[in-house]
């Protein structure tokens, strides 16, 4: 039995050694986040009021999480950062992501465009430093694509247009024939970064927040990362000048309703004094003292002149 034995470990070494050399690395993208504790009042009337209890004013980290992974704050970062759009080559039986490594870039108008050709690979050549080669494919709205254009140039595939700039940042990479393009609908792409996030606590009760994910390119995963935060700290911004100007406009309406109160109440006391026929009230009660002073007086004077009888 030992050939049997030995062939079958060979095999599996061989496997193994294919599946991890054609098999794309892994990374994992860590950032930690210092949450704050916000002492501010959400509610004007917590500042006469009172309200909600210390616990309720300081957000837990629950929140900032809940907040961390709304779909609007992912979508706004990946839209922000274009990355509806992948690009890819061909290296032995893998398509490898080159991110911002592209020396092509496809364009579109994202608002006005309705329907993206999702699922359509788009393959580009390069000719020269002018022109391209363009192919798709699948079918979209019953059209292809297969001819030289230049860059610049509008591409119709449907009711899909686009066009395909040359990217100063990105590089020629040799041996490669061809660029595989691809997009993907910023909901769909969302709600996949929504899931690969991750969330901890450094410590219990801790205000830092570790927000980590995997992924095969790091860079993008890192661009990500970093926007978010930033739509984060935005977001957090807007908020809090939100609360800062409906607190402003809450203390000044309270003032005015106060002063209000004040003049009828002042108005008041002058029609009191004068239905009594009172000019001052300070005046009268002098009068009132001195009045008081001379009857006491009086009565001294006259105990004094009782007792010398």
């Amino acid at each position: 039995k030992w050939p049997w034995i030995f062939l079958c470990v060979v095999v599996s070494v061989s496997i193994a050694f294919t599946l991890l050399k054609f098999k794309p690395n892994q990374y994992r993208v860590q950032s930690k986040v210092l949450i704050k504790k916000n002492n501010q009042f959400s509610d004007p009337n917590e500042l006469l009021f009172g309200g909600r209890s210390g616990f309720g004013r300081f957000g837990k980290i629950n929140d900032e999480i809940t907040i961390f992974s709304s779909f609007p704050l992912i979508k706004s970062a990946l839209d922000s950062l274009n990355l509806d759009v992948s690009y890819k080559i061909e290296k032995g039986f893998n398509e490898i992501e080159i991110y911002k490594e592209t020396p092509v870039i496809l364009d579109f108008d994202r608002e006005s465009t309705e329907i993206l050709p999702q699922g359509v690979t788009f393959s580009i050549e390069l000719l020269n430093d002018d022109e391209f080669r363009i192919r798709t494919d699948e079918l979209f709205e019953e059209t292809k694509i297969d001819g030289s254009f230049r860059f610049g140039e509008k591409i119709d595939l449907g009711s899909f247009q686009f066009t395909i700039h040359q990217n100063p940042e990105g590089k020629i990479h040799p041996n490669v024939e061809r660029y595989l393009i691809r997009l993907r609908s910023l909901e769909s792409l969302s709600y996949s970064y929504k899931n690969s996030l991750n969330f901890e606590e450094v410590e219990t009760q801790s205000s830092v927040l570790t927000m980590s994910m995997k992924t095969n390119v790091p860079q993008k995963s890192i661009d990500f990362i970093n926007n978010l935060i930033e739509r984060y700290i935005e977001q957090n911004l807007i908020d809090k000048n939100e609360v800062a100007a409906n607190t402003v406009a809450f203390i000044d309406q309270q003032l005015a309703i106060i002063s209000d109160s004040l003049n009828n109440k002042e108005r008041n006391l002058e029609d009191f004094k004068s239905s009594e026929d009172i000019s001052d009230l300070s005046i009268e009660g002098s009068m009132m003292v001195e009045q008081y002073n001379q009857i006491e007086t009086c009565l001294l004077y006259t105990s004094d002149a009782a007792d010398d009888l």
